[in-house]
């Protein structure tokens, strides 16, 4: 095993303990621990939303997916009264689907007009939920049933805990299973899409069955995100599926950083805590938040991942060494 892979790992491992730790430390700060649970939360949307972007796929309406995956629940535990735990992959799986019906018929539409389309469709979901259930614009959503090992234990959803370590397993296999698909030869296929998707058909690689099969994987997790917010957040409502919600995953990715799949997670994390915990007003904090958003926008235009590499001097070998490569390629090609 290299350095590399070998202080990777340590770096990983060391991230996990401390994950499990934290909450037990800040136990009594019920803040503090609501604050890491919808950093997961966006952590996940925002990693599920790069995965999208990775086939060349200009979403910019995660919150109508996010929506499907609450109401869904929601609507299955409360009219059919299913238990929550069969409620979650049903769900993911019926956002999943219609990520496919919605991919199938817009995804040949490319760039900016995709992302219309997906701002749009996030208004017909929003709105097919305050058509259909009319007065009933705040719904309330049951816990997930308890989950109970006789003679150990039985966790009951009744604290904040309890929510911690359940978003931090959704996380963890999120994580896990979209890293390993980006890893794989269909990952690769995504990138050569993304790199030029009339050059990838010509390798024989099927662009739009690709880009469909990402925006499902990618909705599915999204769906699931969703699936989880509705009961930790006991009740739900139309104005928390906006596109002003989609906007925000959409800049937490990009602070981040897009080309690592630990971008989006740092970005998140930061994004999410920094604004809790700034000791000044509403809107001196949306300001500071905006600058700072700004800020790295403007000198880490790699996100916050790329700071490490920034202030070591690697991303200006690297830059130099791209364009080194990219001029070979072209005298190559003219030859």
């Amino acid at each position: 095993m290299s350095k590399y892979g070998l202080m990777k790992r340590i770096s990983v491992l060391t991230l996990t303990i401390v994950l499990l730790v934290l909450p037990v430390v800040v136990r009594n700060d019920q803040f503090l621990v609501h604050v890491l649970i919808m950093a997961g939360v966006y952590c996940i949307l925002a990693v599920s939303l790069r995965f999208v972007y990775l086939a060349n796929i200009w979403l910019v309406g995660p919150a109508a997916f996010y929506a499907i995956g609450a109401y869904g629940v929601t609507l299955l535990m409360r009219a059919i009264g299913l238990s929550y735990w069969i409620c979650l992959p049903l769900v993911g799986v019926a956002v999943a689907i219609i990520a496919w019906g919605f991919g199938y018929v817009t995804i040949r539409v490319r760039g900016l007009y995709f992302a219309i389309l997906s701002i749009a469709f996030i208004e017909v979901v929003r709105l097919t939920f305050v058509n259909t259930l009319g007065n009933q614009m705040l719904l309330m959503v049951p816990a997930p049933n308890p989950i109970t090992i006789p003679h150990l234990f039985t966790i009951d959803f009744a604290s904040k805990m309890d929510y911690y370590y359940f978003m931090l397993a959704l996380f963890a296999i999120t994580l896990f299973i979209l890293f390993r698909v980006e890893r794989s030869p269909v990952g690769a296929n995504f990138k050569a899409i993304t790199e030029s998707e009339l050059l990838a058909e010509s390798l024989g690689i099927k662009v739009v069955r690709h880009k469909v099969l990402a925006l499902c994987i990618a909705a599915f997790f999204i769906g699931i995100a969703g699936g989880f917010f509705a009961p930790y957040n006991q009740t739900i409502s139309p104005e928390s599926f906006t596109i002003g919600a989609s906007m925000l995953v959409l800049i937490l990715m990009v602070v981040g950083g897009t080309g690592s799949i630990w971008g989006p997670v740092i970005g998140a994390t930061v994004l999410t805590i920094l604004p809790e915990y700034l000791p000044v007003s509403p809107i001196v904090e949306n300001s500071i938040y905006a600058v700072f958003v700004i800020l790295i926008l403007y000198f880490l235009p790699g996100g916050l991942v790329s700071l490490p590499n920034v202030i070591t001097g690697q991303a200006w070998w690297q830059k130099t060494k791209e364009a080194r490569n990219n001029m070979l390629a072209r005298i190559r090609r003219g030859l």
